[in-house]
């Protein structure tokens, strides 16, 4: 083989397999960090919750404390659930965006090795002729 024909495997390779490879690489890296990023903020957002309505436990000291903390829990549980959801949304729109972006990879590359073949096929054919 010679050098030309190496390098045009070589670049073959790289535009076929490796470049795709590594954007998909770095789209589920993307993603990957997206998600350890929401799951972050909300655990931080949930752990607040929790211990703010422990404190708020903490702090009755009679009948009236503890009906106005038992009054307060449906607009905690309320809050709680906007945020479950808000979360939930997050998580979908990431997830969403990653899955376009596979597509996108997915279908560019098969448009490379497309091209390449029939390059390939129109080599093959100059060199029979």
């Amino acid at each position: 083989m010679t050098n030309e024909t190496l390098s045009q495997i070589n670049e073959q390779f790289e535009t076929t397999v490796f470049a795709p490879m590594r954007r998909y690489l770095a789209a589920v890296t993307d993603h990957a960090e997206a998600i350890a990023s929401l799951q972050i903020e909300a655990s931080k957002a949930y752990t607040e919750v929790a211990f703010s309505n422990a404190r708020a436990a903490l702090d009755i000291r009679d009948v009236e404390g503890f009906k106005s903390y038992v009054g307060k829990q449906p607009e905690v549980a309320k809050q709680f659930g906007e945020r479950v959801k808000n979360d939930a949304e997050k998580m979908t729109a990431a997830n969403q965006a990653f899955v376009e972006n596979a597509q996108k990879v997915t279908q560019d590359s098969v448009q490379q090795v497309q091209k390449a073949a029939e390059e390939g096929v129109e080599k093959v054919q100059k060199a029979a002729k």
